[in-house]
């Protein structure tokens, strides 16, 4: 009888289990499933760190949160809709021990069923922790009293000014919009301004200006001449815009409002940098924040009308384009028209107030962009990109990447369409060509495919 140690046996099950994996595909999606909802309120949360008015060695954390209508749960009292959430805030050290928090019940009250379910519409709202000198880590949580379903978000933060017998600047909020204080009092109040903030410091594409709020504080007893710098840069791309303003700073505490213009903007993510220098240009204090700009079809049209045409190559016929393309170097406001009558006649449902077709074409398009960029090749240009543009999302990926006796390769199973598509990394580069089927044509791939989807 042979006799099997427990550290033999061990050794040989991990090379079982080893050899197996090698001969077992990868399989899953290509990392995206369409109109997945995930199973939790939505909302998001924001903070902002302003000079304490209550102690000498703390900072005012302002933290404000939003909630989108369609993110909760209501029961019908008489002829309202009522919510009722709670939100739980804790600030961490980092030791992780819990240094301050927060918790708020509170009812959120809509006139009509329809309210319940507007993807457009939210609530924000806000409340301040005082907090010392430091890195924290923020956790914050929405409860939705009713289904009992919770959401949480965590966001680093580092406190290192703000504190006494200094020039300094506050944090930065980004503004949503401004109005007149009031008699009721609100959190929103700074000054004889009530300012309402943006959250998630996502623009859309169609705005035309970003605005954010600062504080500029001076502890010296004269007043001080300084200049105001911010400046824009993109992630992928140069600076983008760049500002000053001279000030003198003769009270404490000086609120400024600025605004900065985006219509040269690019979907992109961006660092917005703002520096006080004194009269002999030395710097004497920075912040710097990040933001994004979404993508929208007006900035498409009006930054890069070339691309937007293009991009339409997997759903325009050749008149199509060629048509479009005539617009080139007309006014602004008429190429996005013909580009809004373009989609117009491509909507297939044209009942409702949105355009699916477009809204899901676009989706793709940033999917591929993100999934199937390779080295000076957009995702969208890509065989990959391509075919999830007109296909969507695989029933069924298998992925071999570790092959011995061929290059690394890709197959994609379309079950509804009977369709598969095997991709190779033929220069192991990350970049996968279509190999199987393929006609040779720019746009989709068979005979009879009226629509991309």
């Amino acid at each position: 009888m042979l006799k099997f140690t427990s550290k033999f046996l061990s050794s040989m099950l991990l090379s079982a289990v080893l050899i197996l994996c090698m001969a077992l595909p990868l399989a899953g999606q290509t990392g995206f499933i369409e109109e997945r909802k995930p199973d939790e309120p939505q909302f998001n949360f924001d903070f902002a760190t302003f000079r304490s008015e209550e102690s000498s060695d703390q900072v005012t954390l302002e933290i404000y949160y939003k909630i989108n209508n369609d993110g909760l749960q209501y029961y019908k009292h008489n002829d309202k809709f009522v919510a009722s959430y709670e939100i739980n805030v804790v600030v961490l050290g980092t030791d992780k021990d819990q240094v301050t928090g927060f918790s708020r019940e509170r009812k959120y009250i809509v006139d009509s069923y329809k309210e319940t379910k507007n993807k457009q519409s939210f609530l924000i709202n806000q409340f301040k922790l005082q907090i010392p000198k430091g890195k924290f880590k923020i956790v914050c949580k929405l409860i939705d009293k009713l289904s009992g379903k919770v959401s949480s978000i965590e966001k680093d933060l580092r406190v290192q000014s703000l504190f006494r017998n200094q020039i300094d600047i506050s944090g930065i909020e980004f503004v949503r919009a401004t109005e007149k204080k009031r008699e009721d009092k609100s959190g929103f109040d700074k000054g004889e301004k009530r300012i309402i903030p943006i959250v998630t410091r996502h623009f859309n594409g169609e705005a035309d200006k970003v605005s954010f709020y600062v504080e500029l504080y001076n502890d010296y007893d004269k007043a001080m001449d300084v200049t105001l710098k911010y400046k824009v840069v993109g992630e992928r791309s140069k600076t983008v815009y760049k500002d000053e303003l001279p000030l003198t700073l003769s009270i404490p505490l000086t609120r400024l409002i600025k605004e900065i213009p985006t219509e040269t903007f690019v979907p992109d993510s961006y660092k917005l940098t703002i520096e006080l220098k004194d009269s002999h240009k030395n710097k004497i204090a920075e912040r710097s924040i990040t933001f994004d700009m979404e993508w929208s079809l007006r900035m498409l049209v009006r930054n890069n009308y070339k691309t937007a045409v293009e991009q339409l190559r997997y759903i325009a016929s050749g008149k199509e384009r060629k048509k479009l393309k005539k617009l080139e170097d007309s006014p602004v406001e008429k190429r996005v028209e013909a580009f809004k009558e373009f989609w117009k006649s491509h909507d297939k449902y044209p009942e409702t107030p949105e355009n699916e077709t477009m809204a899901k074409y676009y989706a793709r398009m940033r999917h591929a962009n993100e999934y199937f960029s390779v080295v000076n090749e957009e995702g969208w240009r890509t065989d990959r990109g391509r075919i999830y543009i007109i296909f969507g999302e695989p029933d069924h990926v298998e992925k071999y990447p570790f092959e011995l006796s061929t290059v690394p390769y890709q197959i994609w199973y379309y079950y509804a369409f009977s369709r598969t598509f095997v991709f190779e990394d033929k220069h192991l580069t990350g970049d996968y060509y279509l190999t199987f089927p393929y006609d040779g044509r720019e746009g989709g791939l068979h005979e009879g495919f009226e629509d991309f989807n």
